[in-house]
């Protein structure tokens, strides 16, 4: 058939791509000479051992020159597939295709029936040859992992490619550097998978017990005293940089077989496998399958407590997506099932180093301050209504107006919480890119700590405090009724609540500034109105003109609210202008810096977006570290080392 110009061929079967076979197969009836040939390609590992074993010399040369070539290849990067054939007779094609439809009318094991009439027709190949196929890496990945790296986050990188090729990819996305020590392991069986994990495990941990004894830790006169081997979490909780530090720059790299042992729940090896992937600062999983790369992430959320975000541009990569806490799909060759599946899709890889070290930072910090914000204010209004039980003899009543009691929430503070949980930011983009360390205040929660909460109490009872007892030294001996005295009341906590948010602002805009007044406006206009219809409506709980009063008669109201507001939010003004004097955060430093460099070199520091303006591989794992509290506990209960 060669040199025949334009063939034409029946289609008569195709038997498709799984993970399992790694390869995929046609079979076509040559229209002229009614000829059925098998035509077979697939990765090399699975296709080699299909080709029929030759005899004669050139046959065996052509397979060893096929090796060859196929390692060369490897090295370089490219993907490499083995491509074979096989002639059919008539009767051979006919007696597959019987008990292949069969196998496919089945209702029960019909998997397991396919891949076995699969097989039946893929062997005894002709070996044609081996193509190399250059993907190459999109724009910015090795910028983003470096990024991604450098703000702390562990890197795994699960991949269905050829070990040579996967370590080329690696080395070219700069997630292995050139003075990196590189760990294989490629083990056959479970034992040998156990003897070299334990192997390096041990050797590793020498190592920084040694790097620990040298730098002051050793000693101690202990004599009897030894120290229990870590678990993984205890080395995850730890920064990626000290990780590092602490046992030197080392990569590690295990193929799809060994990852079947050490995922393997009867093996008794996930633990030593993670243990030994927390020495290690990139870790590389090679010819791994779809359920292999959910499986890792299952075992790092399930055994590490890490959150973990996944990031695939194919098919095989959507059980990972699904797996991992967040799932990011890459919109490109290889069809939409990644970005159908995902939470987040994006064009370009590229683009994950905003979506986290930006959008992610600031979402974190927005969510964290808005969520302190809501518990303050309704602890804050809650504490104010208690100190009135004080002289009512608690019998339950309520100086504030119903309908002030009900809109205060939902309408009067409402808008400064959104304007801070969505529009607010604390550090500008362009910064935030530059500086990916500064993604730390995140992944280590550093704005809401355990403490927060317990913090914003107790400014909430003493500005509660500074709130009511300032309006009943307001209003000492005289003949205020119930209500004047709780519409000042509710006007000092709008006032003091819309002054705390002006500190929690970090970036003012025009929103921000039109939440407030807005918020102070609109809590005057329906008073005016509300109070000016309570004469048509006597079933209303409140007095009649009780607003209008209360601001024309006497500047106590005003007075009262300045005061009380000014008073209650000092102390968290204070307190806050100190910690950004003698403690600053990374964030509030890097601002510092950046504002000195804008002021000593104003041509070189380039802005397109004023700061105070409004602003509207194959496979990557993407694992993000955190205070894992309580892991070494669940893992002592699953029957594993505790952290020593």
């Amino acid at each position: 058939m060669i040199a025949e110009g334009l063939v034409e061929f029946e289609i008569l079967n195709v038997l498709p791509f799984d993970s399992d076979r790694k390869r995929m197969s046609v079979i076509l009836r040559h229209v002229a000479t009614q000829q059925i040939i098998l035509y077979t390609k697939g990765a090399d590992s699975n296709m080699l051992p299909l080709v029929e074993t030759a005899t004669d010399y050139q046959s065996q040369e052509i397979l060893y020159r096929t090796q060859q070539q196929l390692n060369v290849s490897s090295r370089r990067g490219l993907r490499v597939l083995v491509l074979a054939k096989k002639n059919l007779s008539e009767e051979e094609y006919q007696d597959w295709l019987t008990a292949h439809r069969e196998a496919e009318s089945l209702v029960g094991g019909r998997e397991h029936k396919l891949q076995r009439s699969y097989a039946a027709m893929e062997n005894r190949l002709e070996l044609l040859g081996c193509t190399g196929i250059e993907d190459r890496l999109q724009e910015g990945v090795p910028e983003t992992l470096c990024a991604l790296r450098e703000a702390g986050i562990v890197v795994w990188v699960l991949t269905g490619d050829k070990q040579e090729t996967a370590i080329n990819i690696a080395y070219s996305c700069r997630l292995f550097s050139q003075d990196m020590e590189v760990i294989k392991i490629n083990a056959r069986s479970k034992n040998a998978a156990e003897r070299t994990v334990n192997f390096y495990l041990d050797q590793l941990e020498r190592e920084r017990a040694e790097v620990a004894g040298a730098g002051g830790g050793g000693g101690g006169g202990g004599g009897g005293w030894k120290r229990r081997p870590p678990t993984p979490a205890s080395l995850w909780s730890t920064d990626t940089a000290s990780t590092v530090e602490r046992g030197g720059k080392k990569a590690l790299v295990v193929d799809g077989k060994t990852l079947t042992y050490f995922l393997d729940s009867r093996s008794q090896l996930q633990i030593p496998f993670l243990r030994l992937t927390g020495h290690c600062s990139a870790v590389l999983c090679c010819r791994t399958t779809p359920l292999q790369k959910a499986y890792i992430v299952r075992i790092v959320k399930n055994q590490l407590g890490a959150l973990t975000l996944a990031v695939g541009d194919g098919a095989n990569d959507v059980s990972m997506i699904q797996t991992a806490d967040v799932g990011v799909g890459i919109s490109g060759q290889e069809g939409m099932q990644a970005v159908m599946a995902s939470d987040f899709a994006l064009a370009r890889f590229r683009y994950l180093q905003r979506l986290l070290l930006v959008h992610g930072h600031w979402c974190y910090d927005r969510l964290a301050r808005m969520v302190l914000y809501f518990l303050y204010k309704n602890a804050t209004f809650v504490f104010v209504i208690f100190w009135y039980q004080l002289y009512c003899g608690f019998s339950g009543a309520v100086m504030i107006d119903q309908i002030y009691l009900s809109l205060f929430n939902l309408m009067f503070t409402s808008l400064p919480p959104f304007a801070i949980g969505i529009y607010d930011q604390d550090c500008p983009a362009e910064l935030l890119m530059a500086q990916p360390h500064l993604y730390n205040q995140g992944r280590l929660s550093q704005v809401y700590k355990p403490h927060s909460f317990w913090v914003n109490m107790a400014d909430a009872l003493y500005q509660s405090i500074v709130i009511f007892f300032f309006a009943a030294q307001a209003y000492e001996d005289t003949s205020v009724d119930i209500w004047e005295f709780g519409t000042t009341v509710t006007v000092m906590c709008l006032v003091t609540m819309l002054l705390h948010a002006c500190i929690e602002i970090k970036s003012w805009t025009w929103i921000h500034a039109a939440a407030i007044v807005l918020s102070l406006v609109f809590f005057f206009v329906f008073a005016l109105v509300y109070n000016a219809v309570c004469l048509a409506f006597p079933s209303l709980a409140g007095s009649y003109w009780v607003i209008q009063m209360a601001t024309t008669d006497s500047p106590t109201l005003y007075l009262a609210a300045v005061l009380a507001g000014v008073t209650a939010v000092l102390p968290r003004l204070v307190t806050r202008s100190l910690q950004h004097t003698f403690r600053p955060s990374p964030v509030a430093r890097a601002m510092l810096r950046r504002r000195r460099a804008e002021e000593s070199h104003p041509m070189e520091v380039l802005s397109t977006v004023p700061w105070s303006s409004s602003t509207s591989l194959s496979s990557v794992s993407v694992v993000r570290t955190s205070e894992y509290s309580g892991v070494g506990e669940r893992l002592e209960q699953n029957g594993m080392p505790s952290v020593a």
